[in-house]
């Protein structure tokens, strides 16, 4: 090869790549050589989900299945709200799965503080501090929300013993609100907001293989399950309406959707993980 021949392609890649990472700058090297612009699933993050949504709320309000799963309940536990102070229900599920989402957090801000103190987690930190922000911001959402629709739970309604009248979401009139604060469903907001786990995994499991779609699906569970357990839970003891949990899983969601397209979108595309001290940005001694 002549000494004025420019490089082929792949040895220019090649070239640069040694030289970024002879220099220890990993994040360099990750933002010039493995980005990539490739569009965005919308339609399989968004818009199905919204047109899920949607039709889950519609038939809700049609059929009023609220009132009829709300009914139901309230009959099976002897016309009476049974379950609401039962040690299951409102000391493990409820009392300990607050303080289970909150144990999550704090494992999550350690290893997000740990990135910044050992290089070999350097390339976990955009990620842990994503989950970060999307949790805190699906649970500020919800709660925001419920202070606003001023709509009350099940155990107030005189529906079910109590002395307020029940109002639907679209059927509520500004000037008649009673002030509750039951509508999302705050607990199970504790559970579902970690669906940006999925999110996460997609950030690090792009590609269309087999294990990485699995990867994915597994990272689902911890927010879909978690978030049923808890609004289950809570249509037991007479703390909301299946619709609750719904609106819920709705902002948790999509908020976790945004906050993946501004954090963490166009991502990396190539090997992910990186454990020598060469990768890590240090030098042998």
């Amino acid at each position: 090869m002549s000494r004025h021949e420019p490089l082929s392609p792949p040895l220019q890649r090649h070239s640069l790549q040694h030289a970024l990472l002879k220099t220890g700058d990993t994040i360099a090297a990750a933002s010039v050589l493995q980005r990539s612009a490739a569009p965005l699933r919308w339609r399989q993050l968004g818009l199905i989900p919204l047109v899920l949504f949607l039709l889950g709320v519609a038939l809700l309000e049609i059929w009023e299945l609220d009132l009829k799963l709300g009914d139901l309940l309230y009959r099976l536990e002897g016309q009476q709200w049974a379950l609401r102070e039962h040690w299951i229900t409102a000391g493990i599920i409820h009392n300990g799965g607050r303080l289970l989402s909150f144990g999550l957090l704090f494992i999550t801000l350690l290893g997000w503080g740990l990135s910044w103190i050992r290089p070999s987690l350097r390339h976990w930190r955009p990620g842990l501090s994503y989950l970060i922000s999307a949790v805190l911001c699906s649970v500020l959402l919800v709660n925001i929300a419920k202070r606003l629709t001023g709509l009350d739970c099940p155990w107030s309604l005189q529906r079910y013993g109590a002395d307020r009248i029940y109002h639907s979401l679209f059927s509520l009139d500004p000037a008649t609100a009673s002030g509750g604060s039951c509508f999302p469903a705050g607990h199970a907001s504790a559970g579902y907001a970690w669906v940006a786990l999925y999110f996460l995994a997609l950030h690090h499991f792009s590609d269309s293989s087999a294990p990485s779609r699995c990867y994915r699906h597994l990272a689902l569970l911890p927010g879909l399950g978690l978030g049923l357990i808890f609004g289950i839970s809570q249509q037991l003891r007479g703390a909301h309406f299946i619709s609750h949990d719904l609106w819920t899983l709705a902002i948790c969601w999509f908020s976790a959707l945004i906050l993946y397209r501004w954090r963490l979108w166009p991502k990396p595309t190539g090997p992910q993980f990186c454990y020598s001290r060469i990768c890590a940005g240090t030098s042998g001694s």
